[in-house]
């Protein structure tokens, strides 16, 4: 059985989530991948960590095709990938990106298929998947930097496209920068459109920095689907989050509490209710394996509860 110290140095100021999730990680890497942990530039290691050799053979990621896909997509976007998070922090959301929605990418069926989980309507094809994806020019929406960690362009048998901008959280929290909405003209024309999706009695508290990050990303989808209506027949901006993250799951709560009763172009999806709508879907097909071992890694922590017990 695995012993503790083969788990690497844990960081011991993280909340109590982030931290059960990196000896989560720690583990895998350890048990799973059975390679050593790596260490920052600085000198600081972690088990979360691969080294950067292990990084380089694609370990991070749950197959082949799927870190070839995350090299390609680093490739074209340099900027908004960074390559030594990608290849190297089993804890980040960025490789946990392409190994939740890379086979979407690979597979016109799959994905279109497992798209369905978002909507109520029937999907007939996915027409593209993007990692790190802002529309431009950015000076016709938000004017900033945000993006969404994966967009999704799909249709509907007849009709205009349609689109799911999606935001993936695994143990960061959102970005704690406020970015106010007065200082900002995009912001307060987007905001400020009737059709927008928040209550007008709750303006002044939409940029709060609990969710100023979530915010952003369902305005720059309001924005997408405003901006461009003879494209997109309609938009969502889904949430992907580990259920146990109790500092996301309470600002999103207080989130939802700024949004009109009519609104259905936020979805927060927990990750376990992801798996029960896709599990079925991928049962005695080649993707059976890509999810089960997805839900391992990310998802059901029982394989390092025993050790995780005798850790705390």
């Amino acid at each position: 059985m695995q012993q503790i110290e083969d788990l690497g140095p844990q960081y011991r100021l993280d909340n109590p989530f982030a931290a059960r999730m990196q000896f989560h990680q720690s583990w895998y890497r350890a048990t799973v991948l059975d390679v050593g942990f790596g260490c920052r530039p600085t000198g600081n290691c972690f088990g979360n960590l691969l080294q950067p050799e292990d990084g380089k053979r694609g370990l991070n990621f749950l197959s082949s095709d799927i870190a070839e896909l995350a090299e390609r997509s680093r490739a074209l976007n340099p900027r908004g990938i960074e390559q030594n998070r990608l290849e190297r922090n089993l804890l980040s959301s960025q490789p946990m990106c392409f190994n939740l929605f890379g086979p979407l990418a690979e597979c016109d069926e799959l994905a279109a298929s497992l798209a369905q989980a978002f909507v109520t309507e029937q999907v007939s094809e996915v027409t593209a998947v993007a990692f790190e994806y802002s529309p431009q020019p950015r000076s016709e929406y938000l004017n900033d930097l945000t993006a969404f960690d994966v967009f999704i362009e799909y249709r509907r048998d007849v009709g205009r496209l349609e689109f799911l901008a999606i935001e993936v959280k695994l143990s960061e929290p959102f970005s704690p920068k406020r970015y106010p909405l007065a200082d900002r003209r995009e912001y307060q024309h987007w905001t400020d459109l009737p059709t927008a999706p928040w209550l007008p009695a709750e303006r002044e508290s939409l940029d709060a920095s609990a969710h100023n990050q979530l915010w952003r990303d369902h305005m720059l989808a309001f924005a997408l689907k405003a901006r461009d209506a003879e494209r997109y027949a309609s938009g969502k901006l889904i949430l992907i989050r580990h259920p146990a993250d109790a500092k996301t799951a309470t600002a999103v709560a207080g989130y939802q509490r700024l949004l009109k009763d009519t609104d259905t172009t936020f979805v927060d999806m927990p990750l376990d209710r992801l798996m029960t709508h896709w599990a079925p879907m991928v049962a005695g097909t080649a993707h059976e394996r890509w999810l089960s071992e997805f839900d391992r890694r990310y998802v059901n922590l029982a394989g390092s509860e025993e050790l995780w017990r005798k850790f705390k």
